[in-house]
């Protein structure tokens, strides 16, 4: 090999390295806005996206993100992928008149009990609902279907790398 043939491929190389290695991958999804119910503001829950992920013909479900509603009922999350994803939205963990719940493990039978803010804590810490802070806002009932995956009418076209803006108004 030639001293300018050696010369062009370590400047291949190094060009290789800085320009494709400078570039980052595709912007992670953002989604702000709006929950309202019946046209006034949801003041308070947490809204969740679940991974839709097409296998076949039968749609199945991995991963979720979720985000606290504030009181005005906007809502901002992020760092999700583009996909598609159902929505469910929950109002109950602020209603002043729950009784806090006790969740069993699966297979554990009665010994391994946690209570609802353990339960929290273990899904924050395995990832499953980052972006979640404590409840906050006024108490606003709505239909239990949005808040089940199975049975919410809400979902996501694909979301676009970069910011989506998403409104939500929930009827019965």
């Amino acid at each position: 090999m030639t001293r300018s043939s050696r010369f062009l491929s370590a400047l291949s190389l190094f060009l290789l390295i800085v320009f494709g290695c400078s570039r980052s991958g595709p912007t992670p999804c953002s989604v702000t806005g709006k929950v309202t119910y019946k046209g006034q503001p949801v003041t308070g829950g947490t809204i969740a996206f679940h991974r839709i992920v097409a296998t076949g013909a039968d749609e199945e479900q991995s991963g979720s993100y979720g985000f606290s509603i504030k009181p005005d009922g906007t809502y901002e999350g992020a760092s999700m992928p583009p996909e598609e994803y159902i929505v469910t939205i929950e109002t109950e963990s602020i209603n002043p008149d729950r009784k806090t719940l006790i969740y069993q493990q699966p297979m554990g039978g009665g010994k391994n009990k946690m209570t609802a803010d353990d339960y929290k804590k273990k899904m924050q810490e395995m990832g499953k609902f980052s972006g979640v802070t404590e409840a906050q806002g006024a108490y606003v009932k709505i239909p239990a279907k949005y808040g089940d995956k199975k049975s919410s009418p809400l979902k996501t076209k694909k979301l676009e790398n970069g910011k989506n803006q998403l409104n939500f108004d929930l009827t019965d």
